[in-house]
């Protein structure tokens, strides 16, 4: 897919797990407002949004974020802490924008974590056709001049599944491959940056995923949960070598990514930046 490089990237964290600003409320979620200029035009994305629509809006209000002028709407995947809050902007975008996801993502998702519970979206698909127009596909979309979804990532490297994340299937529950899972890749000038609600799919895959569908090779910036949070010492380092290959410039691993691999992260890569609640990163 042909992107045109764009003259500048802002990626802010609306809710992440964590929060080191007064007056801002950090919860098991992922939300970000990927604001994209081009051309002397933005586009504005939102990508997920949190587990609660109390962090949610109070997180947006104190970013001084305008939720009347988001212009599309991405789903990174069906788990109730990437869609909890998105009924709240019921009502509150004046017109009706792309919303972008899998048709996976609405399937029953549970977790066997301790319990079997239910980690699915809190809400029906014809509940979210209020809010805009829904496109569920495996396919990449386009979604501004500089941006499209990866659509179904290939999975040929380092995978982050969980045998404890399931899904039911004509009343059995199975193993979730989470094939509804997926990023946001933006071209720049510098290079492509990528953003992922959780890289089920692995953060390796998504990546070679993002190079070969814009058939570009240089990388800037990689951004959102890379799902490293249960994996062993080595599979972080594996994953490691092929970042330091790839040499991003920024680098901010997030919610699901784990303080172990974060911190193998920052021992090693220059590029490291902390992404918590309220953070805005420029590229």
């Amino acid at each position: 897919m042909e992107l045109e490089p764009a003259d500048e990237v802002t990626v802010t964290a609306i809710v992440e797990n964590t929060s080191n600003k007064p007056g801002f409320y950090a919860e098991h979620g992922l939300s970000m407002l990927i604001e994209i200029i081009s051309k002397d035009k933005t586009t504005k994305i939102l990508m997920d949004a949190g587990q609660s629509t109390f962090a949610f809006l109070n997180n947006a209000q104190r970013l001084k974020i305008d939720l009347t002028d988001i212009n599309a709407i991405v789903i990174s995947h069906g788990h109730y802490d990437h869609t909890g809050a998105l009924l709240t902007l019921k009502g509150k975008i004046p017109k009706r924008i792309p919303i972008i996801g899998h048709p996976n993502m609405f399937d029953k998702k549970y977790s066997k974590h301790v319990r079997l519970r239910y980690i699915g979206v809190p809400f029906s698909k014809d509940d979210l056709r209020h809010i805009g127009t829904l496109t569920l596909t495996k396919s990449p979309v386009k979604v501004a001049p500089s941006a499209c979804t990866t659509g179904e990532i290939n999975r040929t490297s380092i995978s982050s599944s969980s045998n404890k994340l399931v899904v039911k299937k004509n009343d059995t529950l199975v193993k979730d491959n989470l094939l509804d899972d997926q990023a946001l890749v933006v071209n720049t000038e510098k290079g492509l940056v990528i953003i992922s609600g959780c890289a089920h799919s692995g953060i390796i895959n998504t990546i070679f995923h993002a190079q070969k569908l814009t058939n570009q090779e240089n990388v800037f910036g990689i951004i959102g949960g890379f799902h490293l949070v249960e994996s062993d010492p080595d599979t972080i380092k594996a994953v490691l070598e092929i970042l330091k290959i790839l040499n991003p410039k920024v680098l901010a691993p997030c919610h699901c990514t784990g303080f172990l691999a974060q911190k193998i992260f920052s021992d090693n890569l220059e590029g490291f930046k902390l992404f918590n609640t309220g953070t805005t990163l420029k590229l």
